[in-house]
């Protein structure tokens, strides 16, 4: 499927998921960058191995020039990973999947920015961070090296968040004196620690104890959030609701979130992520 097909066809298959029919008929968004995006082009590649995306850069047109970007799927990786080529040997990767609505995102090489084509949402090509609303969170950045001689490009996928502790061992130790959240029932926290490649969440239940959870919603790789008053975790993309434990109640997620073991000390909490 040509570039430019690939992303008319995404582009439609996109706006229905996201319930955004409408955008397609009245004008996708507003004034700004994010007015003349769409989705990047869907690429396929290899799994990940231990936690790195490896690509072949001369294998797809639409990252022949500065200013090029694809949607990288593959096997065990959720969400998709837009990847950006900004200069003849520097390259960014970014979640997808906007943090507003979970559109598919794309790259304005004119305006220098990653765009939602569904609600205007901007975003830094290189920090994720968020450049204009309606989104408020980022999207997660990765860690990327390209070694022009064999023109391959290779993604960290395990890259974490600064300040946020990185597994050691198979384990994530969160103490409480950097996360006094966690000694409130009803108090979490969340980030992604470097070397588990997903993002963690800690949650002091009401009842006493913790539960830890992916905070990847199953449906479309949004990131869930705690709802302290109903005491369930909630995507703000399309609704689903789930359990603290994981468990889904409500769609139109149906898988469980992925749980992690918690075991709590005196001073901190460590939670088994392997």
């Amino acid at each position: 499927m040509a570039g430019s097909e690939s992303r008319r066809w995404f582009l439609k298959k996109a706006l229905a998921a996201g319930g955004a029919a409408t955008a397609a008929t009245t004008g996708l968004v507003s004034a700004g960058c994010a007015s003349q995006v769409d989705p990047a082009p869907i690429i396929e590649v290899g799994p990940p191995v231990a936690g790195r995306l490896a690509i072949q850069v001369g294998r797809y047109p639409d990252l022949a020039s500065p200013g090029g970007a694809v949607t990288v799927r593959a096997d065990g990786l959720n969400p998709p990973v837009l990847v950006t080529r900004l200069s003849q040997d520097r390259y960014s990767a970014l979640s997808s999947v906007c943090t507003h609505k979970g559109c598919p995102v794309g790259f304005v090489a004119s305006e220098g920015c990653v765009a939602c084509p569904c609600h205007g949402s901007r975003f830094d090509p290189v920090t994720g961070e968020v450049v204009a609303p309606p989104a408020l969170k980022p999207l997660k950045a990765y860690d990327v090296t390209y070694d022009a001689e064999l023109d391959l490009l290779v993604v960290d996928l395990f890259t974490g968040d600064p300040g946020f502790p990185a597994v050691i061992d198979g384990v994530v130790t969160l103490t409480f004196a950097q996360f006094p959240e966690l000694t409130q029932p009803g108090g979490r926290v969340s980030g992604v620690p470097k070397g588990l490649g997903a993002p963690l969440m800690v949650i002091a239940l009401a009842g006493g104890g913790y539960s830890a959870v992916d905070a990847t919603c199953t449906h479309q790789g949004c990131q869930v959030d705690y709802a302290p008053s109903s005491g369930d975790v909630r995507c703000p993309c399309h609704g689903s609701r789930f359990t603290a434990q994981g468990e889904v109640t409500q769609g139109p997620a149906t898988r469980p979130l992925k749980a992690f073991t918690v075991t709590a000390a005196v001073d901190s909490i460590e939670v088994q992520v392997r």
